[in-house]
């Protein structure tokens, strides 16, 4: 069966995929200009370009566009030095309003206004930023430092199970309880979110060998929350949580050794963790270990170690791997060609909101349109048969 030309398109040549935020932004600003940079597609177009990225993480992005800070940017673009650091500064005070950590603020708007050229404006008394805050290595979109961030919980007092655990944790002294408590702070759970509270529980615990408790404080330390940013800090206590069997603290270890994160970048190192966070269940760890197969990143490329992983995941929800697997699928990258399980996953992957995916059934139903009927003859489910109901 006769397909379109553009079916031979391979995949790696088609996408370039970065490390950091950054670099994802500058190539997008350079590839695609302003109007991409500052618009309502940005999260998707970094989910392509830098894929390792949380479900927090592009929501972040995704406020830029919904919070008014895209226009605020643009409006910028042409104005003076003072119209540029006025946007730049109601731009942190909209995201910190939106209860975002203030440093991470800092720097998201930073690498923005850095990837736009506006140089005078990138100064540390600008953002009250070090320079290394700054840096690439420790970037905001990653896939192994923080697990997912809950929004920030107004509570008036403290709950009565809050004080039961904090008043049983002073008795006793109980790593677990302590570690509770730390997440009980961390997330706002009964009680007013305070990564420093959260920082001094969590120490408590892993200074008693808490795996769980090592895991979160090394997290604390990658992003800043609660405590100056500091890499090699976070990489001793992924370690530690990491040789306890803690599947969240081996990813995170991974992705310091992928990136070079307080520690030298050693990609073969981090994918031996990712396989032991992975075939412990760490679904991020799996989507992570496939990316690294499929693009020979620390390893042989292997696409069909790549499909084992990306669909262990994607049967997981992650709509990353999801719409990578039907990527595997539209191109015959590990698994035959088969553009109905493409659409399958596409589908699965849209469905929670990757604009990607969208994009690609747009291209299939543009593209393929007469080989994806005459496979439709021979039995699809119901992702499929909604996709053909756009050629009625």
């Amino acid at each position: 069966m006769q397909y379109d030309k553009t079916d031979q398109m391979n995949f790696s040549d088609e996408f370039k995929t970065f490390d950091t935020f950054s670099e994802a932004l500058g190539f997008i600003y350079r590839k695609y200009g302003a109007e991409i940079l500052l618009g309502k597609k940005l999260s998707a177009y970094l989910a392509d370009y830098a894929p390792d990225i949380s479900v927090n993480e592009r929501q972040l992005i995704k406020s830029f566009y919904e919070r008014g800070i895209s226009d605020l940017l643009r409006k910028a673009l042409n104005g003076s030095e003072d119209d540029k650091l006025e946007a730049v500064k109601k731009s942190v005070s909209i995201l910190t309003d939106s209860f975002i950590d203030k440093k991470i603020a800092e720097r998201t708007v930073y690498e923005f206004v850095s990837v736009l050229g506006w140089i005078s404006i990138c100064k540390n008394d600008t953002f009250g930023i070090s320079e290394q805050n700054k840096s690439d290595k420790y970037d905001l979109i990653n896939d192994g430092g923080p697990e997912e961030k809950s929004s920030k919980v107004s509570v008036d007092k403290p709950s009565a199970d809050f004080n039961k655990l904090i008043s049983d944790t002073e008795n006793r002294n109980s790593p677990e309880a302590q570690f509770n408590i730390g997440n009980s702070y961390y997330e706002g759970n009964g009680v007013l979110q305070d990564y420093y509270e959260a920082v001094k529980w969590f120490r408590k615990a892993a200074e008693q060998n808490h795996a769980g408790a090592q895991n979160k404080l090394g997290e604390c330390y990658f992003n800043g929350r609660g405590v100056e940013q500091d890499g090699a800090e976070a990489v001793k206590w992924y370690q530690l949580a990491a040789d306890k069997g803690n599947d969240s603290g081996q990813r995170g270890l991974a992705y310091c050794y992928y990136t070079g994160s307080g520690i030298e970048k050693n990609r073969e190192k981090a994918v031996e963790w990712y396989i032991k966070a992975a075939e412990q269940g760490n679904v991020k760890a799996q989507n992570s270990l496939a990316k690294c197969y499929y693009n020979g990143k620390g390893c042989e490329q292997d696409y069909s170690e790549a499909v084992k992983w990306f669909r262990m995941a994607a049967n997981a929800g992650n709509d990353i791997a999801q719409y990578y697997l039907g990527i595997c699928y539209n191109y015959g990258n590990g698994v035959s060609k088969n553009y109905i399980e493409a659409i399958k996953w596409y589908e699965l992957a849209a469905e929670q909101g990757n604009q990607l995916a969208v994009e690609r059934l747009e291209i299939l139903r543009k593209t393929h349109k007469i080989g994806i009927l005459a496979d439709a003859a021979k039995g699809i489910g119901a992702a499929g048969k909604a996709f053909l109901d756009t050629f009625k």
